[in-house]
């Protein structure tokens, strides 16, 4: 509605207005998915939020301006202790991680910087699903792209929990041969011994 820039500039210059604003986008939220699933028999309950904003804001912004959204999206459109409550970010979301486990995010596709093993840290059930570097996929070299997801593994994989693809998105042009050296990696590395 008004850019990333002026965004940022009206959470300081205009809170209130920007406050009324992000409750709003709230409560539509809710009552477009609620008509969607009315209309198309979709399950009831789970959500998946996608915002590449909330982690541009510092910890004390995003309580007073994102938090109370978050919790009214998680919390009517995903009450129950096992709906999915999953997070899409680009943006970096160390600084966020206290305020997801609060928020009972089990799912989350973070920014390529944040170190997978700080979020099995903060998040320990979540399904992550990264945390490949959408850029080493699309422009580096097959073994770069495999020692990338080698080390998302290490630190992220143990006894399940890794979906191993990107930080983000696979970008247009992505070649076919780094894709494959993401497969490979998988096999090769996301297997555990003695059961695990």
């Amino acid at each position: 509605l008004c850019g990333i820039n002026d965004m940022m500039l009206l959470l300081v210059d205009e809170p209130d207005l920007m406050g009324a604003l992000l409750r709003l986008v709230g409560d539509v939220t809710v009552e477009y998915s609620r008509t969607v699933r009315r209309l198309t028999g979709a399950p009831a309950t789970g959500v998946s939020v996608f915002d590449d904003v909330g982690g541009l804001v510092s910890p004390d912004f995003f309580r007073r301006f994102f938090l109370p959204i978050y919790e009214k999206i998680y919390g009517e459109l995903a009450p129950g202790t096992d709906d999915d409550r999953f997070l899409h970010n680009d943006a970096r979301v160390a600084h966020l991680l206290d305020f997801l486990r609060e928020l009972g995010v089990n799912g989350i596709n973070p920014d390529p910087t944040t170190d997978p093993a700080e979020i099995r840290q903060k998040l320990p059930t979540a399904i992550i699903y990264g945390c490949v570097p959408p850029l080493v996929l699309k422009n580096g070299r097959p073994e770069e792209v495999m020692a990338h997801a080698r080390r998302s593994i290490e630190l992220a994989g143990e006894g399940g929990g890794l979906v191993l693809t990107t930080a983000g998105s696979i970008n247009m042009g992505t070649p076919y041969e780094n894709l494959r050296a993401l497969g490979e990696a998988a096999e090769r590395y996301g297997r555990y011994e003695n059961g695990a």
